[in-house]
């Protein structure tokens, strides 16, 4: 969903001036910022809309659905390798988008996701707590607004991917380092006591989803790198190490037991050279497709991601301050060790600021080192613009620093905010979120429902829980062996009751949904209701080259309407052409399910109705039987 609107662009820069105008240096202000800042965040989630992202389709709403109704027995991979996922981190959303007024649910969920700006500004307080007085709140205020500015966290901001909220663990972790990294060099069963606990908030995030463990070992890796003996050094490192293992073991512990008793692999699909499992090949399971491409672009990376964000993900976002932060710590190092003129001593670098300096840059290395996908960078991409400012305050005197980072920080800000950034996906708002039309079933708990593609397995939750669910042979990311297959027959022999095969209807007419979302808007605003409100949008569509045209009102639009908007001729599909297509995808489907020895009934094919918030997404169900039995 791309965001080049006037109006947000228009909110943000106003938010951003607001900021800067306003007289921040006092508690007041940043009291206010801490309470006004994350409601501002849960209110651009309202005005996004429902989330909408492949990943909620695939799985955030299938794991929590199955694993709270018992489903891990019954099921077969129904959203490919995500089908087990730990559930935990999506059960709270699915729980409140069941049973809360949905927009309330997105206000809490950006609301979660504005804390990001409180987390930052205490860091960046504990950072530079020997700023000049009249930037003593100012300076952590307005680092703490960029780092929540950034494109990354923006596109996360409302999502349920749990990028965004998985993060808070490292930078709460990491708040508790940086305001007492001085004293770590003076051991105390205190100190083994804070180290254990941001160990533990850093676990909490690894356990609910495992790709924050790039930062729990960027942070033992940046502990290792403060002032002190080297034994020292390695303790804290330990410590928070083990505390990290423990939080793991919160969030995500009971999974990996779940897992390992059922698969005997605590990261099943995954790793299953590792852990064999028979309906599993034995290989280890990792998308390497965003890695960059040998040495030379490992070490050009953030210029490369900054030029073209596609390297690293499928999501394409306007940012450069990877490429500034990158430009900039190359320039501190050079500065520091390339030979040269004699330049003066430089002040030693505070414990805070190298805690802050190492960790970015080592989680940098790790995550492009082991995923390169974008949209998991958050808790780092969040700290560069404090990272920026020590970095020029190394490089500059204070005043010329101050001011290079105001611009700098500004022209990256804007960037984002006004060539657009762009989100994973949302859709209006509807009560109840989510509505599915399913057939009428005589024995749910002989029925089995074959998925013939991945990001249909949230359709599962309109079903009756008895129903199984399996994702089709070889039609998923699932690394299935050959004894998959012959599991999927073993699932329908067993059951002994109807199979279905579930696939999507890839080509509706969105015009109709769009014009049926505007003519809803319009009665509720009363233009439809009114022969003036007719007349004056008669007069708009006949001046204008808008995809529509006035009609008298369908029996469904309301008895108080005296118009409504439909299409015009030209996005009026032909419905004989459409249903040959239907009919073709449905023979191709069978051609390729065949070759598992499943045959599909054409004839027995039905769409039924999905909206999932307030867009139509409908799925057909087609009968199919095992080759050679009735």
């Amino acid at each position: 969903m791309s965001l080049n609107l006037p109006r947000a662009a228009g909110a943000a820069v106003a938010l951003v001036r607001g900021f800067v105008t306003v007289s921040l240096n006092s508690p007041r202000a940043a009291g206010a910022a801490v309470v006004l800042v994350p409601v501002s965040f849960g209110l651009v989630s309202v005005f996004l809309g429902q989330d909408s992202n492949w990943d909620l389709f695939n799985y955030h709403l299938y794991n929590p659905y199955a694993y709270l109704h018992g489903k891990l027995d019954l099921d077969l991979a129904p959203a490919g390798l995500q089908s087990y996922f730990n559930p935990a981190l999506d059960i709270g959303y699915y729980y409140l988008m069941t049973h809360l007024w949905p927009p309330a649910v997105g206000f809490l969920l950006g609301g979660l996701h504005g804390l990001h700006f409180v987390l930052l500004y205490a860091i960046s307080r504990s950072v530079l707590a020997q700023l000049p007085q009249q930037d003593r709140i100012r300076v952590p205020l307005l680092l703490a607004l960029a780092g929540s500015l950034t494109a990354n966290f923006l596109s996360g901001v409302g999502n349920t991917m749990g990028d965004n909220t998985t993060s808070l663990f490292q930078l709460g972790a990491l708040l508790m380092l940086v305001s007492q990294v001085r004293r770590l060099q003076a051991w105390s069963p205190r100190l083994g006591m804070l180290l254990a606990g941001a160990g533990v908030a850093s676990g909490l995030g690894v356990g609910l989803k495992l790709t924050n463990a790039t930062y729990s070992l960027a942070m033992c890796l940046a502990l290792m790198c403060v002032a002190g003996s080297m034994m020292g050094r390695v303790r804290c490192a330990f410590l928070f190490g083990c505390g990290a293992l423990v939080g793991v073991g919160i969030t995500g512990g009971y999974w990996f037991a779940e897992m390992w008793s059922r698969f005997g692999n605590p990261l099943y699909p995954q790793f299953g050279n590792l852990f064999p499992n028979p309906l599993a090949q034995p290989i280890g399971v990792m998308d390497t497709r965003w890695l960059p491409k040998g040495a030379l672009e490992f070490v050009a990376w953030p210029f490369l991601i900054s030029l073209d964000s596609g390297r690293s993900g499928e999501l394409h976002v306007r940012q450069i301050i990877w490429a500034v932060w990158y430009a900039l710590f190359l320039g501190w190092l050079a500065l520091r060790y390339w030979p040269g003129p004699q330049r003066p001593p430089e002040a030693p670098l505070k414990s805070e600021a190298r805690l802050i300096l190492v960790y970015v840059a080592f989680g940098f290395v790790i995550w492009a080192a082991v995923f390169g996908i974008y949209r998991y960078v958050v808790p780092v991409e969040t700290l560069l613009p404090l990272a920026i400012w020590i970095l020029l305050g190394r490089i500059f005197a204070y005043e010329q620093a101050r001011l290079y980072a105001r611009r700098v920080l500004l022209i990256c800000t804007a960037v984002v905010l006004l060539l657009g950034w762009k989100t994973w996906g949302h859709v209006g708002w509807a009560d109840p979120p989510f509505r599915i039309e399913t057939p009428h079933m005589l024995h749910p708990d002989r029925t089995t429902v074959i998925l013939a593609e991945q990001g249909m397995a949230w359709l599962a939750i309109g079903f009756p829980p008895q129903v199984a669910f399996a994702s089709a042979p070889a039609l998923s990311n699932f690394p299935e062996s050959p004894r998959y297959t012959e599991r999927v027959r073993q699932i329908m022999r067993e059951r002994g009751g109807e199979a279905h095969l579930m696939m999507a209807v890839k080509r509706h007419n969105w015009r109709l949904d769009s014009l049926a979302r505007i003519n809803r808007r319009l009665l509720n605003w009363g233009v439809l209701s009114s022969r003036g409100g007719c007349a004056a949008l008669g007069w708009l569509l006949d001046n204008t080259r808008l995809h529509a045209r006035l009609q008298p009102p369908s029996p469904d639009t309301g008895s108080e309407a005296h118009c409504e908007l439909g299409t015009i001729p030209s996005d009026r599909w032909d419905t004989v052409a459409e249903n040959r297509k239907a009919l073709q995808d449905i023979e191709d489907m069978g051609q390729r399910i065949a070759k598992y020895d499943l045959i599909l009934e054409p004839e027995s094919c039905k769409t039924y109705a999905a909206h999932f918030g307030d867009t139509y997404r409908p799925y057909r169900l087609c009968r199919v039987r095992i080759a050679g039995e009735r």
